[in-house]
C-alpha cells in the first residue's frame, strides 16, 4: 500500500489519549484499537499520573471522545490495555506476524499535539534483553508518538512505538505485536478494572533497554515526566531525609483508626518473559485499628471464604499503612538515601530518592510459604518536599539464601491524601503492587491492591485481660463458667464481650541476667529457661535478650522469634557473665520487641535476674507505664541470696512492682535449684488463664488511669490475679 493509503484506511484506528495529571496538567499521547468494544493498546509510562484518561477517535472532521479505564499493565515490557466505552470500533487484529529487518514501516500518532500524523522507515533490528523483545526502526517519532500505531506496507499492526533515543538519529523502539497479544489477552479476563498508577508499579524487573553490542548498551528510555525544579544542595537534600523520617513516625501515631474496601487482583506467569495471567480477585474489609490491621468479609473469586488471611495462600504483602515507611527511617536501618532526580506523584512535584539497606540491619521481613526472612533491599521513595510525606515507596529483595524459597521480592505502594467523611484530607495508601518468584523457575505470582471507600472507623478501646485464678491453696482453677466473673473499671461494673479459656500461642520473651554477679549460676539458668520453653506449646514463638551493662538481642540476624531449642541453647550460653546490670533497659527493648514484631494476642516476658540495676537509663515508672500500655504480661525470677539485705529488699520491692502492674507473678528462690520447678509453674501458669475482654462504659480517651479488679464467684473462695489498670490513650 502507499503511504497515503495506510493513512486513508487506518489513522482513524489510532486515538488521541489526553492524561489528566491535575486540575491545571494533562498529557496527551495514542493509542490502539485491537477490538470492536473498545479495547486499546498503549504504553504503561502513558498511563502514570493520570488521574483519568479520555480517548479520542478522529475521523476527518468527526471527533467522538469517551472516558478509558485501565484493564492492565506492565512496566517491564512498557505495556498497557485500556478499555474506551462504545462498540462497532474499527480495528487491528492481534496477533499479527513478526517484523522482518529492513521492510518499510510507518509510524501514526499524535507528537507533540500534532494529532494523526504519520512517517516512514524501515525495521533496522530486532532486540531483546532480559527476555523483553523491542522492534528497532526509523520512523521518526516523538513525544506523544508514545502508544501510536507501527504499521506494516500490508496494513498490518507490529506493534506500538514506546521510546527513541534523543542524542542519535534514527534509534526508535516499538513493542513488538506479540507482546501486545499476551496482554490484551490477560486484560480481556479481568473483571473489573485497575487504579492509575501515580508512578511505575512493581513489575517482575525493571525495564532494561535493548542491546546493540554486549559493550555497549543503548541509553535506558527516558522518563515519562520531564525533570521539574533544580535538585536540592547536600545539605537540603539530608534535611529532607530527617523530614521525612519525622514525617513517617508521625504518620503511623496519627493514623485515625479506618476501614476501607480492599480489591487485590492476583496474576500467575509460568514463562519468561512474563505473560501474566489474571488467577482470581480478593476482596475484604480492611479494619485498621489501634495500630493493627484486620480483615473482615473476605471473598474470593467472588465467594464468601470463611477462613483467615493466612489460609488464603500466594504471595502477600503488609506494611501498606506505614510500618514499611517506619522501618525504613529508622535509625537502626542505617539506610543509605541518594538523590536521583525531580519527579511527580500524587500530582505534586516530588523528589526521588534511591537507598539501600543491608540484611544485617534490615526489618523487611519476607515469607514464603512457612519460611521467613530479613533480606538486605534495595529502592527508591518520592517524596513531596513541602511536607516531608512520602508518596510512594519501592523495595526491591534479591539476595536469599540457597534454601530459601524465593530468590527475588518486590513490592510498592502508593500513598495520597483522601478525603474521609467530610474530616479533611488524610493520606493513605491507594493501590500497592507486590511480587515474588519462585527460586530456580519462571513461576511468579504477582498481586495489584487497590484501596477503596474510607471511613472513619469509631474509636472503641477494647480491654484484655489475662486472667488467674487460684484457690485459697494456691492452685489454679478452671472450668468456671463466664457467670462467675464482675469485672470493674475504677468500680463500675463493665459488660464482658469476650470469654473464653483456651491453650492460645503465645510470645515469649527470655530476659536473662550476664551481669558478673549471675557466672556462677549460668549454667542453671540456663536449663532453667531451656526447662520453660519445652513446656511451652509448638506454636509459641520465642526470642531471648541477654543482657549485661547492655541489652541485645540473641537470636540469629534473619530472625525476630524461633522455636529451635538448639538456637536457643546457643543464644543461651554465648556470653560470658561480665560487667554491670541494665535490667530495666532490657526489658524495655524486649517490650518494644513483642510490641513491633508479633501479632499474636498473647504476650509474655520472663525475667531473670539478680535485681540489682545499676546501668538503666529507663526509669521503673516508665517501665511500668510501658508494659500496661503494651498488655505484656511479666514474670519475674529474682535470684537475690547474694546480696546485703538492703539491696535485696529494694530489689525484690522493685520486681514485685514490676510483675504485679502487668497481671504477673514474682517469685523469689532460696537456692537456683528451686529454679526448675518455678519454671514448669510459670509454664503452667501461661497455659491456664482466662482470656476476658471488655470495652469500658467510659470512652474517653484522656491519658487517664483506669484501675481494674476482677471479682470471681466459685468453691473454695478463688481469687484472680491480673493487671491492677491501664492508661485511656489511643
Amino acid at each position: 500500500m502507499l503511504p497515503e493509503e495506510i493513512f486513508s484506511r487506518f489513522a482513524s484506528r489510532i486515538l488521541l489519549l489526553t492524561c489528566d495529571i491535575s486540575a491545571d496538567d494533562s498529557m496527551e499521547a495514542s493509542g490502539v484499537l485491537v477490538s470492536a468494544d473498545g479495547f486499546v493498546v498503549t504504553n504503561a509510562h502513558v498511563v502514570e499520573g493520570c488521574r483519568s484518561i479520555s480517548a479520542t477517535r478522529i475521523s476527518g472532521a468527526s471527533r467522538r471522545s469517551t472516558e478509558a479505564v485501565l484493564k492492565y499493565y506492565d512496566k517491564k515490557s512498557d505495556t498497557a490495555v485500556l478499555k474506551a466505552e462504545g462498540q462497532g470500533f474499527e480495528f487491528f487484529d492481534l496477533p499479527a506476524r513478526t517484523a522482518r529487518v529492513g521492510e518499510r514501516v510507518y509510524a501514526i500518532g499524535n507528537p507533540r499535539g500534532l494529532e494523526q500524523s504519520i512517517s516512514e522507515g524501515i525495521v533496522s533490528g530486532l532486540r531483546e534483553e532480559d527476555g523483553i523483545s523491542w522492534i528497532q526502526h526509523s520512523a521518526p517519532i516523538s513525544p506523544g508518538s508514545s502508544g501510536g500505531a507501527l504499521i506494516s506496507s500490508r496494513g498490518e499492526l507490529l506493534g506500538i512505538n514506546s521510546w527513541f533515543v534523543r542524542e542519535a538519529q534514527g534509534l526508535n523502539f516499538a513493542v513488538p505485536a506479540s507482546t501486545l497479544a499476551s496482554a490484551y489477552s490477560g486484560a480481556r479476563d479481568l473483571q473489573g478494572f485497575l487504579r492509575f498508577p501515580a508512578l511505575p508499579p512493581v513489575s517482575q524487573a525493571q525495564a532494561t533497554p535493548p542491546i546493540v553490542h554486549k559493550e555497549s548498551p543503548l541509553p535506558a528510555p527516558p522518563s515519562a515526566i520531564a525533570p521539574g525544579s533544580p535538585s536540592f544542595g547536600e545539605g537540603q537534600q539530608d534535611a529532607l531525609i530527617r523530614k521525612a523520617a519525622g514525617a513517617a513516625l508521625n504518620f503511623t501515631e496519627t493514623l485515625a483508626n479506618y476501614v476501607c474496601q480492599e480489591l487485590v487482583t492476583r496474576y500467575v506467569s509460568e514463562s519468561t518473559p512474563a505473560r501474566w495471567l489474571a488467577q482470581d480477585v480478593v476482596t475484604m474489609e480492611v479494619v485498621y485499628e489501634g495500630g493493627e490491621e484486620n480483615y473482615w468479609n473476605i471473598t474470593v473469586g467472588g465467594r464468601p471464604f470463611k477462613g483467615s488471611m493466612d489460609d488464603i495462600g500466594g504471595a502477600w504483602s503488609t506494611g501498606e499503612y506505614g510500618a514499611n515507611l517506619v522501618n525504613l527511617f529508622n535509625p537502626g536501618t542505617a539506610a543509605q538515601f541518594h538523590f536521583k532526580q525531580d519527579s511527580r506523584a500524587g500530582g505534586v512535584m516530588v523528589k526521588e530518592y534511591g537507598f539501600e539497606v543491608a540484611h544485617e540491619n534490615s526489618r523487611w521481613q519476607v515469607k514464603f510459604g512457612s519460611q521467613v526472612y530479613v533480606p538486605g533491599y534495595t529502592g527508591n521513595v518520592w517524596i513531596d518536599p513541602s511536607t516531608g510525606r512520602v508518596l510512594r515507596i519501592e523495595m526491591d529483595a534479591r539476595n536469599f539464601p540457597d534454601k530459601f524459597g524465593t530468590d527475588h521480592v518486590e513490592s510498592a505502594t502508593d500513598y495520597e491524601y483522601v478525603n474521609v467523611d467530610g474530616t479533611g484530607q488524610h493520606l493513605l495508601p491507594v493501590h500497592a503492587e507486590y511480587l515474588s518468584c519462585q527460586r530456580g523457575t519462571s513461576n511468579c505470582s504477582r498481586n495489584t491492591l487497590d484501596f477503596r471507600n474510607y471511613h472513619l472507623r469509631p474509636v472503641e478501646r477494647s480491654v484484655r485481660l489475662n486472667v488467674t485464678v487460684s484457690d485459697k491453696s494456691g492452685h489454679r482453677v478452671t472450668g468456671l463458667p463466664e457467670s462467675a466473673f464482675t469485672i470493674l473499671e475504677n468500680g463500675a461494673p463493665q459488660q464482658i464481650k469476650i470469654f473464653k479459656l483456651e491453650d492460645v500461642p503465645v510470645s515469649v520473651g527470655l530476659i536473662i541476667d550476664n551481669s558478673a554477679n549471675m557466672r556462677a549460676q549460668r549454667a542453671n539458668l540456663t536449663a532453667t529457661a531451656l526447662a520453660l520453653v519445652r513446656d511451652s506449646s509448638k506454636d509459641d514463638e520465642v526470642f531471648i535478650v541477654n543482657f549485661n551493662d547492655r541489652a541485645f538481642l540473641d537470636l540469629p540476624q534473619d530472625k525476630d522469634f524461633t522455636s529451635d531449642i538448639s538456637e536457643m541453647e546457643e543464644a543461651l550460653g554465648r556470653i560470658d557473665s561480665r560487667g554491670r546490670t541494665a535490667m530495666r533497659d532490657a526489658v524495655q527493648m524486649s517490650i518494644d520487641h513483642l510490641r513491633t514484631k508479633t501479632n499474636k494476642g498473647k504476650k509474655v516476658l520472663v525475667l531473670v535476674t539478680d535485681g540489682d540495676d545499676n546501668a538503666s537509663v529507663v526509669s521503673l515508672e516508665g517501665l511500668v507505664k510501658a508494659s500496661q500500655e503494651s498488655n505484656v504480661l511479666i514474670y519475674v525470677v529474682g535470684l537475690l541470696g547474694s546480696a546485703e539485705k538492703h539491696e535485696a529488699e529494694r530489689a525484690k520491692k522493685d520486681l514485685n512492682v514490676l510483675a504485679e502492674s502487668t497481671g504477673g507473678e514474682s517469685f523469689f528462690p532460696k537456692d537456683i535449684s528451686e529454679a526448675d520447678r518455678i519454671a514448669h509453674q510459670v509454664a503452667h501458669d501461661i497455659r491456664n488463664q482466662y482470656t476476658i475482654a471488655y470495652t469500658p462504659t467510659n470512652g474517653a480517651l484522656d491519658g487517664s488511669f483506669r484501675a481494674v479488679s476482677v471479682v470471681v464467684k466459685g468453691p473454695g473462695s478463688p481469687v484472680a490475679r491480673t493487671l491492677p489498670g491501664y492508661y485511656a490513650t489511643k
